[in-house]
């Protein structure tokens, strides 16, 4: 049971995340979320390193996904911004959202697609639920939107060591 609580790999921040190792891994699709891991939940426009990063998987050719919790005035904004797809009001780590997101990954196998996120309870359970690979991030900032503050609280119970982290 434990295992669904631990992802695939940590990296401190979707940035820091390499895509060529991925690439080689066969991964071929993103899914990544909005609020603490590509933008902070203050934040009402893309930064330069969010678009940096999106930019690189689409190089690479990566097709990339958000998907978030948050409503529709958020998250459209910022996936029109960085010329993306986008899911809201995802309800994870239910997979309705997930399989929003598959429609936009067709031919795609669940395996050959990761799940980037930065929180245990909605993205990694989410993430493994559907049988993707699963990354977790650490959040970019401490404050959080008002969906995610109580799954943090539960969060404190899994231990997870960011000490090694990329």
């Amino acid at each position: 049971m434990k295992r669904i609580f631990h992802p695939h790999q940590l990296y401190r921040t979707c940035t820091s995340i390499d895509l060529h190792v991925l690439k080689a891994e066969g991964i071929e699709a993103l899914i990544v979320d909005l609020d603490n891991t590509l933008a902070s939940c203050e934040e009402e426009q893309a930064s330069q390193a969010a678009h940096a990063f999106i930019r690189e998987a689409k190089a690479l050719d990566f097709t990339v996904v958000m998907i978030s919790n948050n409503m529709r005035t958020r998250v459209e904004p910022f996936a029109t911004e960085l010329g993306i797809e986008a899911v809201w009001f995802a309800v994870k780590p239910t997979p309705l959202g997930f399989l929003r997101a598959r429609k936009y990954l067709t031919g795609i196998p669940r395996a050959k697609i990761a799940n980037i996120g930065d929180q245990v309870l909605t993205d990694i359970i989410g993430g493994k639920i559907m049988g993707f690979h699963t990354i977790l991030v650490q959040p970019l900032i401490e404050k959080d939107n008002i969906y995610a503050s109580p799954s943090r609280l539960l969060e404190r119970f899994v231990a997870i060591d960011f000490e090694g982290a990329q």
